[in-house]
């Protein structure tokens, strides 16, 4: 299955949108861990939101690079 280019750059610029939300999720989880009054709830959600951001780079990725069985 091939995608159209427009699709093709849509799912880029979405892909890229979320490596930056990852990266944002990522510094802001290290920040409040060496908080001193540690927010456990608050890092449990950002991680479980961090979890979300991956599975969809995940997908974004494998539309992109499709396998290809040699």
């Amino acid at each position: 299955m091939s995608l159209e280019p427009s699709m093709v750059v849509e799912l880029q610029h979405k892909l890229d949108k979320l490596k930056k939300e990852d990266r944002q999720l990522s510094a802001e989880i290290a920040q409040l861990s060496i908080e001193p009054l540690i927010n456990d709830v608050q890092i449990h959600r950002l991680k479980k939101r961090k979890l979300l951001v991956k599975d969809q780079i995940q997908k974004i990725d494998a539309l992109l690079v499709p396998n290809i069985i040699a």
